[in-house]
């Protein structure tokens, strides 16, 4: 559901898988997600969006937020990749995520600034633990012409318990056609 609230764009989703879910394998039934994103506050120079996320064990539904196309440019193993959160809204399997985006302007760059709390939902019977918590990042862009722009950007994601924290820094030239 799209809302426009005194002046505010407010985007919530709800679904619930019924069949042909992993987690009717491990007998929860009807796994659900929620998403919902927010303007919070909106400004000529700047603006505040706010991002929440809640995904059952087991609701994956392909070609969709959960899993978008995305291009791993930096870790594979057990991290996100960092295109997955620094580009499109962190809807992930079996997390609930809360956080947020800074929009701003500063001279003639672009900004986005974005923070990911993330709390993980194990399948049952799972007592592992995730080797992430939190995601942040910066990116600055700048559009060159109506059709080319080039970005700078750094992401982070901090490590939990044994898992070491990753960065990754990137350049990139965005040609449109």
């Amino acid at each position: 559901a799209h809302a426009n609230i005194a002046g505010r764009d407010v985007v919530v989703e709800w679904a619930q898988m019924e069949s042909a879910s992993i987690a009717n394998l491990l007998g929860t039934l009807t796994p659900r997600a929620l998403v919902a994103k927010a303007d919070l506050w909106r400004t000529s120079s700047f603006n505040i969006t706010g991002f929440y996320s809640d995904v059952d064990y087991g609701y994956d539904i392909y070609y969709s937020s959960l899993n978008p196309y995305h291009e791993v440019l930096v870790g594979g193993g057990l991290n996100i990749p960092f295109e997955r959160w620094m580009r499109n809204d962190p809807v992930l399997l079996a997390h609930q995520v809360w956080g947020g985006e800074l929009g701003f302007s500063l001279g003639s760059l672009e900004g986005n600034l974005c923070y990911y709390d993330l709390t993980w939902h194990p399948a049952p019977g799972a007592y592992v633990t995730p080797p992430w918590d939190v995601f942040y990042g910066v990116t600055l862009t700048k559009v060159l012409s109506p059709t080319v722009s080039v970005a700078a950007s750094y992401g982070h994601e901090t490590g939990v318990g044994p898992w070491p924290d990753l960065d990754m820094v990137m350049g990139q030239a965005l040609v449109g056609f």
